[in-house]
C-alpha cells in the first residue's frame, strides 16, 4: 500500500510539473495550438494560459490563431494578454489579424486595457540646447520675389 501511495504522488507531481512546462521556446504554431487546446479543455484560465506563454516568449499570435474564431468579441482576450505582459499594440494587432471583431479590441483599448508591456527606452540627451537661435548653418539662397 505504501509503494501505491509512492507511485500515485509521484504521478501527480509529474503531471502538474508537464502542466507547469508545456509551452516551450521555439514551439510552432500547430504545437501551440494543441496546448491552448489542452488547457482549454481543462477549464484552465486565460490568464494562467497566457502568463506561462509569456514567460517562454510565445508570439502573441500564436495565441491568438488559437483561440479566436473570425468576427469574436476580442475584448475579453485583449485584456487577458496585456495582464498577462503582452504590450496592447502587439496584442490588439495579433487579434485583428486572427479574426476578431477590430471594434471590440479597440473599444476595449479605449476601456482601459493598459500596456504593461516593457519600459521602453529612457529619455536621455538629445544634444539639443535651450539656447534660443538655430545650429543649423549654411544653404538655401534668397528664396526669390513675390509678386
Amino acid at each position: 500500500m505504501k509503494k501505491f501511495k509512492l507511485v500515485l504522488l509521484a504521478g501527480m507531481i509529474a503531471v502538474s510539473f508537464s502542466a507547469v512546462a508545456a509551452f516551450s521556446n521555439g514551439m510552432k504554431l500547430d504545437q501551440v495550438k494543441a496546448e491552448v487546446s489542452k488547457r482549454v479543455a481543462a477549464k484552465e484560465s486565460l490568464d494562467s494560459i497566457f502568463t506561462d506563454a509569456v514567460a517562454t516568449r510565445t508570439p502573441v499570435i500564436f495565441l491568438t490563431e488559437s483561440l479566436v474564431t473570425p468576427g469574436q468579441d476580442g475584448s475579453a482576450l485583449l485584456k487577458a494578454l496585456v495582464k498577462a505582459g503582452y504590450p496592447v499594440a502587439s496584442a490588439r494587432d495579433a487579434l485583428i489579424a486572427s479574426g476578431v471583431d477590430p471594434a471590440s479590441v479597440t473599444d476595449a483599448t479605449a476601456a482601459g486595457a493598459q500596456d504593461t508591456g516593457g519600459g521602453g527606452l529612457s529619455a536621455g540627451s538629445s544634444g539639443f540646447t535651450n539656447g534660443g537661435g538655430s545650429t543649423f548653418s549654411g544653404g538655401g539662397g534668397s528664396g526669390g520675389s513675390r509678386s
